[in-house]
C-alpha cells in the first residue's frame, strides 16, 4: 500500500511578500531555514513508516538540505495571487493540484510543513488509499466557535453564489487520485474570480477560503472522508485558541499532528535521533514541560521582585484581584498565589 501512497508538502518563497505564518523569523534567510527544517522533520516521520515525500517549490536554489529523505521539486507556478495578501504563499497550493492531477500511479496527500507523523499507517487510511476514496479534514468545530456559522455561511456563499450548509476545511490535509486533485484544482480555479473578488469581506483570506468552498461543491457529487473523524489528523495548539480543543491525550493515537505554533521545535526536530523522531509525542510533552516550567519560575521570580516596590494598598488590592477574578488561573499560578500571600504576611508587619 506504502507504495501507492506519496506525501506532498508545499514551499514557496518570495522575498518580498510577507508569507510566515504563526513564526516571527528575523529575516527571509531564517524563514527557509525554518520552514525547510519543518518540511525535513516531516520527511523523516514519514521515512520511519516507510513513505515517500516531496517537497514542491518555486525556488529549489534557495534550498540548503542535502538529507536524502527530503526530495525536492521545483514547479512552475502561475496562479495570480496579490501582492501583499495574507497566506500569500498558501494560495499557490492550487497550482499544486494541478500537479497532483498529472500523479497518475500513487494516491496523493498534500499536507502543511508543520506537521509531524507519530504512529503507523491506520486501517482506516489503508482501506482509503486502496478504495481511491479522496480525504479531507474538516475543522468546522473549530472555526465555528471563533466566527460564529453563520459568518461562515455568508462567506461560503459569496465564493460558491450557491447555499452553503457552512462546512469549513482546512487546508493542512487533502489527499486523492489525479482524478480527485483534477476535479480540486478546477472548482478552485473557477472560485478564485469571485474570492478575490469579495476578500476584503471574507472573515478569512487564505487557502482555506478557496479550499473550503471547492470542497463543499465537489461533494454535492463525489464522496470525500474526512480524516480528523477518523483519527488520521489532528491540529494542536499549544497556545489560547477561541475553540474547545480536543486533549493532548488524543493527538497521541493520530497518525499525524499539525502543530502550528511549533515551527521552531519543529525546526529544531530535524536534528533529532531517528528514535527520537520515532517517539516524537513523548520528547515533545518533556521539552514542553520543562519549558513551562522554566516560564513559571521566571514569572514567579519576576513578579515577587517587582511585588516588593509595591506601596501596601496596591499589595493588598492585587490579592484580592487575584482571589476573586482568579486570572483564569491553572495549578502553578496557585502555587504563585500562596507565595504573594506569605510575602505580604512578613512585609506588612
Amino acid at each position: 500500500m506504502t507504495n501507492e501512497l506519496h506525501f506532498y508538502g508545499l514551499l514557496h518563497l518570495e522575498d518580498t511578500e510577507n508569507t510566515a505564518e504563526n513564526v516571527s523569523p528575523k529575516n527571509f534567510s531564517q524563514q527557509i531555514d525554518i520552514y525547510e527544517r519543518n518540511a525535513l522533520t516531516f520527511a523523516r516521520t514519514l521515512a520511519l513508516q516507510g513513505i515517500p515525500y516531496t517537497l514542491l517549490t518555486n525556488r529549489s536554489d534557495l534550498l540548503r538540505s542535502n538529507n536524502k529523505l527530503l526530495n525536492v521539486k521545483e514547479i512552475s507556478f502561475k496562479v495570480k495571487v496579490p501582492s501583499g495578501i495574507k497566506f500569500y504563499s498558501a494560495h499557490f497550493k492550487i497550482d499544486v493540484f494541478k500537479y497532483l492531477a498529472e500523479m497518475t500511479n500513487e494516491y496523493s496527500i498534500l499536507c502543511d510543513l508543520d506537521v509531524v507523523c507519530i504512529n503507523s499507517i491506520p486501517n482506516s487510511l489503508a482501506n482509503i488509499v486502496k478504495s481511491k476514496t479522496p480525504i479531507c479534514y474538516d475543522i468546522s468545530d473549530q472555526a465555528f466557535p471563533a466566527y460564529g456559522q453563520d459568518r461562515i455561511i455568508c462567506d461560503l456563499e459569496l465564493i460558491t453564489d450557491s447555499p452553503s450548509e457552512g462546512r469549513w476545511y482546512g487546508g493542512e490535509f487533502i489527499g486523492g487520485t489525479h482524478s480527485f486533485f483534477n476535479q480540486l484544482y478546477s472548482t478552485a480555479l473557477n472560485l478564485m474570480p469571485r474570492y478575490l473578488q469579495n476578500i476584503h469581506n471574507t472573515f478569512h483570506v487564505g487557502d482555506e477560503a478557496i479550499v473550503s468552498p471547492a470542497i463543499e461543491l465537489l461533494k454535492k457529487r463525489i464522496y470525500i472522508a474526512d480524516g480528523g473523524l477518523i483519527g488520521v489528523i489532528t491540529r494542536y495548539w499549544n497556545c489560547s485558541v477561541l475553540h474547545p480543543q480536543k486533549p493532548f491525550a488524543w493527538c497521541k493515537q493520530c497518525f499525524l499532528v499539525h502543530l502550528p505554533a511549533d515551527k521552531l521545535l519543529l525546526a529544531e526536530a530535524s536534528t533529532w535521533s531517528d528514535n527520537d523522531l520515532a517517539n516524537f509525542i513523548a520528547k515533545y510533552q518533556l521539552i514542553w514541560s520543562k519549558k513551562n516550567r522554566l516560564a513559571e519560575l521566571k514569572l514567579d521570580d519576576l513578579l515577587l521582585s517587582d511585588f516588593s516596590r509595591w506601596p501596601e494598598v496596591e499589595a493588598k488590592d492585587f490579592i484580592k484581584h487575584c482571589e476573586i477574578k482568579r486570572l483564569t488561573l491553572k495549578s502553578r499560578f496557585k502555587r504563585m498565589i500562596q507565595r504573594l500571600k506569605s510575602y505580604i504576611q512578613v512585609k506588612l508587619r
